[in-house]
């Protein structure tokens, strides 16, 4: 009072804070804030330059030091509070756009005789005027339901306007009339009686052409009939990526069987958990794998050597399977230290295949690269896509093409390529691709935007569509066609809208809807949500829920998204410890679950480290036990029971985990891996040949210097590298 008549700017910063968990009641929260406030006037007199002084803060340039948003509550008149009681409205002003904010945010609101006025200002950089308009209608809603009912927990207010949720409700309106009797392998038998002629498969030079692959897939289906295959039974799948790879999905499929394809490189201990899991009774593989298959009670089916298969009819079965009933199980990587079977029916797959199929516009005369392993689900859609139209499948054999091979004359005439986002990140910044190419399909795995800015100059006449889904939804649940105005600096790459048939919502943990640009769980329902996970019904209920808004069910990704004022989704992270690394879906404690099963180790965390941009690779950190374990054996006791890609590519060995001073694990205190060193005693390349791979392996890792005895993959390599 005693300044009230000096001329001057007597203001003073006062920074608080808020602590809002715990879901806090509005009545709550507003005697912490008196609290808080009150202990902070008591020391108003302490400049706000002080203290930032005081804390050493650091400075940034374009940032406020201690807080971002600005608060200001100014009454208008001394008789203001007692007359506005009931009769609050709020009024939206529009801010003069030449002023230079301050700070980030700052709200303003002002008590009149008759009205109470908010404001805000914004930093222009990082809000628009169609954000703070939805801020400022946010914020009457929240003080709307506030005032009726000051004991409701802060959170439970629903704060989106009706337009906002006719909005989501838009973006959501996927229906299309797709067949919804119909079983995959029937989308392919269609193409047989239009084009029998024409080349379904090719790889390497060989070719099948429509009939062939038909009437051998007959073959097969009869065959495993004989021995017992029907409507909902799960059939192993080991193949290696050879011609009759094809036949052998469609068989056990023409058989009414569901297909449960594991990699061949897998460990035996790894396939026969799985087989056993998914109670397998029959099992299609090549001969030569017969070994590494030898599970008990598992009939083995050799494609290729067993000729009982050539002498079958190569008229189509009646297998009597329906849409409602299993196609394939594929077994992701589970956080309970063992794999979950996802269980997909026809009708789900079917779906995404005609969906996926007419976004990409796929036609006879196109060539489509198949590329992804049976075990990942990305081959569904490459496969079924192709054939569903006409096309030609173009397959590649075991090892990863380079840039150099895939463009080359092996891959002649290829249109389409669909691949894992890792992978094309390789290719995006390499060589153009051929003229022929007119659309890449990506997913499985977060796009860098600089990447996808490097392929429009790379090239320009060809399409990129990145595609979101996990294996739980049937592939891709969101897809988004590349476009450089939507490339936003400083945003991540959008995964889209949902897909025909599909529903996208983005939740609170209180399962409400969030507004535009608010980050929440993305849930995903429609048609191809999967039956669940098998012989699985706790974790089946938790992630697979009831759907609030409309029939069916929602599978609970785990995934943190917002939507973008264009109706397309921006992912921003998970919310738990899944990881992607390479295009596979890791689910960390399934690692750190084998490691610890060894007996010389006590403790065990396993993360991913991006200590290169785009590098991404597993590190396991060990406390051991008994003198310790050592290195190799960690890694040979990974490798026994876990396939290559989630074997760790760098231990570190500690005598114990950091923790914070609350007795939590320090996740930054971990220290980074130092370069892997040889089991071999260093021997010297000897050659030009050999001292020129050594040099090549050095830049390539990091690593001082390369023995001619060395591993690539123990000294942290990797098969994209």
């Amino acid at each position: 009072v005693e300044t009230d008549a000096l001329i001057g700017y007597f203001l003073n910063t006062v920074v608080l804070r808020a602590n809002l968990g715990g879901s806090p009641s509005f009545a709550a929260l507003l005697d912490q804030v008196r609290d808080v406030a009150l202990g902070a006037y008591a020391h108003q007199d302490a400049p706000f330059d002080r203290v930032v002084e005081e804390l050493r803060v650091p400075r940034t340039t374009g940032r406020s030091p201690l807080f971002q948003v600005m608060f200001v509550h100014q009454r208008a008149g001394e008789d203001a509070a007692a007359t506005w009681g009931p009769s609050l409205v709020e009024e939206r002003v529009v801010f003069d756009t030449s002023v230079t904010a301050k700070f980030e945010l700052t709200l303003t609101v002002i008590e009149h005789t008759e009205r109470v006025t908010c404001a805000l200002e914004a930093n222009a950089a990082l809000f628009d005027a169609a954000t703070l308009d939805r801020m400022l209608g946010h914020y009457e809603r929240l003080l709307e339901a506030l005032a009726v009912e000051p004991g409701c927990a802060i959170d439970a207010v629903g704060l989106l306007s009706a337009g906002e949720q006719a909005q989501l409700a838009q973006w959501n309106a996927t229906a299309r009339e797709f067949p919804r009797d119909v079983c995959l392998h029937e989308l392919f038998e269609r193409q047989v009686s239009r084009n029998p002629e024409a080349i379904a498969v090719e790889l390497a030079g060989a070719q099948l052409t429509y009939r062939e692959l038909d009437e051998r897939a007959n073959q097969l289906a009869h065959h495993l009939r004989e021995r017992g295959v029907g409507p909902e039974q799960r059939v192993g799948l080991c193949v290696e990526r050879r011609l009759d790879m094809f036949v052998a999905v469609l068989g056990i499929l023409k058989a009414g069987g569901a297909y449960v394809p594991v990699e061949s490189t897998s460990p035996p201990e790894r396939i026969a958990w799985t087989f056993a899991d998914a109670a397998v009774s029959v099992a299609v593989i090549h001969g030569d794998l017969a070994a590494r298959v030898a599970v008990p009670n598992v009939r083995l089916v050799a494609i290729d050597t067993d000729a009982a298969i050539a002498r079958q009819p190569r008229t189509r079965p009646a297998s009597g399977v329906r849409s409602d009933q299993l196609a394939y199980v594929l077994y992701t990587s589970g956080s309970t230290g063992k794999p979950k079977g996802v269980e997909i029916e026809h009708g789900m797959a079917v779906n995404e295949v005609l969906g996926m199929g007419e976004l990409e516009e796929v036609t006879p005369r196109d060539r489509v690269l198949q590329f992804a392993s049976l075990a990942f689900d990305f081959s569904v859609e490459e496969i079924f896509v192709t054939l569903s139209r006409g096309a030609t499948l173009v397959a590649r054999g075991v090892d990863v093409p380079t840039a150099e091979e895939l463009y080359g004359p092996q891959f002649e005439g290829v249109t389409v390529m669909n691949m894992a986002t890792a992978y094309w990140h390789a290719l995006a910044t390499s060589t153009p691709p051929p003229s022929s190419l007119r659309l890449v399909v990506i997913g499985g795995e977060r796009a860098m935007p600089e990447h996808m800015r490097a392929w429009l100059d790379l090239a320009p006449g060809c399409a990129l569509l990145n595609g979101y889904g996990p294996t739980e939804t049937t592939i891709a649940a969101t897809a988004w066609r590349l476009r450089r105005e939507e490339l936003v600096p400083g945003r991540e790459v959008p995964i889209g809208r949902p897909l025909p048939n599909y529903t996208a919502y983005v939740l609170d943990a209180r399962g409400q809807l969030v507004p535009v640009g608010v980050r929440g769980e993305l849930c995903i329902g429609g048609a191809s949500v999967a039956r669940g996970y098998l012989g699985r019904p706790d974790l089946t209920a938790e992630k697979f829920v009831a759907n609030p808004f409309g029939e069916g069910r929602l599978y609970r990704t785990g995934d943190q998204v917002r939507w973008l004022a264009n109706g397309s989704l921006e992912y921003l992270g998970r919310l738990d410890h899944q990881v992607k690394v390479h295009g596979f879906r890791i689910e960390l404690g399934e690692i750190e679950s084998v490691l610890a099963s060894a007996a010389s180790v006590r403790e065990v965390i396993v993360l991913v480290r991006e200590d290169a941009p785009g590098d991404k690779r597993l590190v396991a950190y060990v406390v051991g036990r008994d003198g310790g374990p050592t290195v190799d054996a960690l890694r040979a006791h990974a490798s026994s029971a876990l396939p290559g890609y989630m074997v760790p590519a760098a231990f570190v060995l500690l005598e114990a985990l950091p923790l914070t001073p609350n007795g939590k694990l320090d996740r930054k205190a971990l220290p980074a891996p130092e370069v892997a060193s040889s089991q071999h005693a260093y021997v010297a390349p000897r050659t030009e040949v050999e001292a020129l791979l050594a040099q090549v392996w050095s830049e390539l890792l990091g690593v001082e210097r390369v023995g001619v005895y060395d591993n690539f993959f123990e000294l942290g390599g990797h098969s994209l590298l």
